[in-house]
Parts: structure tokens; C-alpha cells; sequence
């Protein structure tokens, strides 16, 4: 992996911090877990449990036990099963841990991935932790949607950036959409019921590339993982990008709106397809706009409510 300067700055500021006795005993990492999320866990959780003088090693049998995942003094915590949250029982079964002595003698380490799945109950209980947590105990929290958090919970760590745009939908979905947009419908629901149909064939390609992704990155963590843990990562990725396919098409609707209203092109999100968006606005109103705004939020909604996608979007872009 070609790590990015954000990166090498971000395990330079921490190494530093070690070094100085003033590492935070929280942080939330904002980065994309299957890039260089799990890597900076790894990096950082073997800078402090590493035997060897230059850490981490990377060979070492502690810096061998963090990579599979299998060192008795780092645990993991993710969504599991088909209800893809984090439970108050996962937190509790981390506090037992966390609050025994160290096995090694050395640093625990407590990592929590796609922390935006914390559930209510789940975040309060390990908000406790947070407000008096134990010595030489280090909490890292990996997610893409920091803003999804308990704010009570993100105010108790620090922050680490190292995804510019965590929430920008991928290419070359990005594109794949940009292409289905683009298109006027005539206004006939038959044309507006293809478009949604389109989209909804674009969601099943991304699922099906994610979950083909998150299997490969298990095969290359080599350590077995559960099923049910597999599919809740596929789902929790998956919501991701969905999500940011549903805030592409937000920006879009209110770029035409923007047009509509003759507005200048600096304050379009996608100003690479102005020529489009301002066709688009020629031939609609501001109450179809407002319309199609109205029916992402509505797609969001009932997304939410676990309602079938092939069901959702034709009901609601008609």
C-alpha cells in the first residue's frame, strides 16, 4: 500500500507524542477502514507493544500477534451479525479486559472499527471508559462518518485525519452516476422509473464489489474471521458508500436547483458537469427540484427502515 503523507505525518505526530509522555488516550481516526485505517491500528498499536528498540518491527512475535489480530493485549470490537451496530455486550466483554492488568506488561489496546455503528446504549456505556479510563490503556476509534458519532463521545478524543474526503463517493461509481443523472427525463414516470432502476442496478455492482473486497482484505489479514462478522462489514462498507451515493445525488438536485435560480457555477458541488446541470434546469421548475430533493430525503427514510432498495427508489424518484 502506498501510504500518503497525511499518513506518515499522522504516525510521526503519535510516535512523537509517545516519545514526550503525551499521548491522548483516545483518538478517533477518520479514515477509510479498507485503506489506511487497520494499517495506522496496526502501526500504532506495534509502536507500543513491540519488543524491539526501532518500532514497530513488523516481526517481532508481538508485532506478528497485532497483524493476525491475535495479541491478548489489543482487542477488536466491530459490528457484528445481522443487526450491523455495536452492542453494550461488546463493550462490556472490552471493559473486563481493558481494566485487567496488562498480560504482557507493556500497553492495552482497545480498537473500535466503524465506530459510527456504536449503538445508544453501547456509546453511553463506553463513554464511562472514556471519562475515567485506565492507565496505559489506548482507545482508537476508526470510522468514515465521524459526524455519527455521540458528540459527548468525539469531544473525549482527539482527531486524526487522514481520508481528505471520507465521505466522496468512489470512482468509478462516482462517474457510473454522474452518467445516469445527466440524463433529462422526458417527465414521463416510465422514463423517471428507468433512472431509478439504473441506480438501483449500480447499488447491487457496488455491494457486490465491497463484499469481494472485504473478503480479500480478510484472506490478507490471515486470521480467520466469522461469518456473520464478514457480513456485517460488508453491510457496514456497503452503508457507506450508499450513503454517499445518497448525499451525490442531494448535491446534484441542488446544483440544478442552483441553476434553475441562475446562480453562479462556484457554488455548484460538480462544476465539471455545469453545461448538463444548466440543461437540466431549462427544461424544470423549482417545485420539481424541490420534488426530487423532497425524494432523496424520502430514499434516505425508508433506507433507514431496512425497506428493499428495488423497492424504495421506484416508489420514491416516481
Amino acid at each position: 500500500m502506498q501510504l500518503s503523507e497525511r499518513y506518515k505525518q499522522a504516525i510521526a505526530d503519535v510516535r512523537s507524542s509517545l516519545a514526550a509522555d503525551r499521548l491522548a488516550h483516545a483518538y478517533v481516526l477518520e479514515a477509510s477502514i479498507r485503506e489506511e485505517g487497520i494499517a495506522f491500528v496496526v502501526d500504532v498499536a506495534g509502536m507500543l507493544l513491540c519488543s524491539e528498540e526501532q518500532r514497530p518491527c513488523g516481526a517481532c512475535s508481538a508485532c506478528r500477534h497485532v497483524l493476525a489480530r491475535s495479541h491478548p493485549d489489543v482487542g477488536w470490537i466491530e459490528p457484528q451479525k445481522i443487526s450491523r451496530q455495536i452492542s453494550i455486550d461488546q463493550i462490556r466483554q472490552a471493559e473486563q479486559k481493558i481494566f485487567h492488568t496488562s498480560l504482557t506488561g507493556d500497553w492495552k489496546v482497545c480498537v473500535i472499527i466503524d465506530a459510527d455503528r456504536l449503538g445508544l446504549e453501547a456509546a453511553n456505556a463506553f463513554l464511562k471508559t472514556l471519562e475515567e479510563p485506565p492507565g496505559q490503556c489506548l482507545f482508537l476509534l476508526v470510522t468514515g462518518q465521524p459526524q455519527a458519532l455521540l458528540a459527548t463521545v468525539r469531544s473525549r478524543c482527539q482527531r486524526i485525519y487522514l481520508s481528505a474526503e471520507t465521505d466522496a463517493l468512489p470512482e468509478p461509481w462516482h462517474a457510473a452516476l454522474m452518467e445516469i443523472m445527466v440524463v433529462a427525463p422526458s417527465g414521463g414516470v416510465l422514463e423517471r422509473m428507468a433512472r431509478a432502476t439504473r441506480i438501483v442496478a449500480l447499488l447491487k455492482e457496488i455491494k457486490q464489489v465491497v463484499a469481494d473486497e472485504v473478503d480479500e482484505q480478510a484472506s490478507a489479514d490471515r486470521h480467520d474471521v466469522p461469518t456473520d462478522v464478514l457480513k456485517a462489514r460488508v453491510e457496514v462498507r456497503y452503508r457507506g458508500v450508499r450513503t454517499a451515493l445518497l448525499r451525490t445525488l442531494m448535491n446534484f438536485e441542488r446544483d440544478v436547483m442552483l441553476a434553475v435560480c441562475d446562480s453562479d457555477t462556484s457554488l455548484f458541488h460538480h462544476p465539471q458537469h455545469e453545461a448538463a446541470i444548466r440543461r437540466l434546469a431549462e427544461s424544470t421548475t423549482v417545485p420539481r427540484v424541490l420534488n426530487g430533493i423532497r425524494s432523496i430525503e424520502r430514499i434516505e427514510q425508508l433506507l433507514e427502515r431496512n425497506l428493499p432498495e428495488n423497492v424504495v427508489f421506484p416508489q420514491a424518484m416516481v
